[in-house]
């Protein structure tokens, strides 16, 4: 996926009219190819399967990954649809809009990964639940199955679904699934409960095995079979972010990221002051997780 950011944008001008900018950006965007750009930096070993048009953008994506030092064998050109494109429209405060162009991600499904990319791979991250349609209870569930019979611990992100069928789609899956991030509200539709804890109670209750829940400026709501935690936000300068900071590598498993979408949380798994990354000893052992020496927070269980 590409995308245009366009900032600041609080409200649209009247038609025929224009208003100023203070910046544009163009460049690979999602779910997917952000959480893969960030890893990669911090000296993941990569593999990305997704798909693109025969066009611009998809021409500037594959560049991109190869300049990242992304594998990207799994990524696919489908020449007869454009590569899938978001228009951000960026506030002051940092909340977005987008202006979606579906493009290619409309016709990729799972015919279109390469099993044998996945074969060694220690994590299978499904990137953007609802925004692939080929993905649906019928091919989502054996997508991650399989994952799991290699031997992937696997993850999925959720998206917001525009057609409303939510659990519908995804309930299959859960029992393939091992860890899951939902925001809030979309943890809310997919269960029907209000609160964190409840959310998180029933999607374990349908065989995730850790719940994430992403609470915005609140922190995460972390439940897993050794127990549960708040983490909170942590405060950074507005320009903390660039220029991505040189960092040291550490020892870390290869992920295997497929589809991308939009996933604002991608940014935790950057470089952060004062935190250190190790394993957590639970279902998602081997995932790379925060853990903040000044805090006593405890990840091994």
């Amino acid at each position: 996926m590409a995308d245009v950011l366009a900032r600041p944008v609080d409200h649209l001008a009247p038609r025929g009219t224009s208003q100023p900018l203070e910046d544009v950006t163009l460049g690979p965007g999602g779910n997917g190819l952000n959480t893969a750009i960030a890893l990669a930096r911090l000296g993941v070993s990569v593999r990305v399967a997704a798909a693109v048009g025969n066009d611009r953008f998809g021409h500037l994506i594959r560049d991109r990954l190869r300049a990242e030092g992304i594998e990207s064998e799994g990524l696919v050109t489908l020449p007869d649809a454009k590569t899938s494109t978001s228009i951000v429209l960026v506030e002051a405060t940092g909340e977005r809009r987008f202006l979606h162009l579906r493009g290619v991600s409309a016709f990729f499904s799972g015919q279109n990964l390469n099993w044998e990319e996945v074969k060694g791979c220690r994590i299978f991250h499904y990137a953007s639940a609802f925004a692939i349609p080929a993905f649906d209870e019928t091919s989502l569930a054996p997508a991650l199955k399989r994952a799991h019979e290699l031997g992937c611990v696997t993850s999925m992100n959720i998206c917001w679904d525009v057609r409303g069928r939510w659990l519908r789609t995804i309930q299959p899956a859960l029992a393939h699934t091992d860890v899951i991030f939902p925001n809030v509200d979309e943890g809310r539709e997919l269960t029907g409960e209000s609160e964190p804890p409840m959310i998180a109670a029933r999607l374990r209750e349908w065989g995730v095995k850790t719940v994430v829940i992403k609470l915005g400026a609140a922190g995460c709501y972390v439940e897993s079979p050794q127990g549960s935690f708040l983490w909170p936000v942590i405060a950074l300068p507005r320009d903390f972010w660039a220029p991505f900071v040189e960092t040291r590598r550490w020892s870390t498993p290869r992920a295997m990221l497929t589809p991308p979408g939009h996933w604002p949380a991608s940014a935790w798994a950057q470089p952060i002051p004062h935190l250190r990354w190790r394993n957590w000893k639970s279902s998602c052992a081997n995932i790379p997780l925060p853990h903040a020496e000044t805090r006593g927070a405890a990840w091994d269980g």
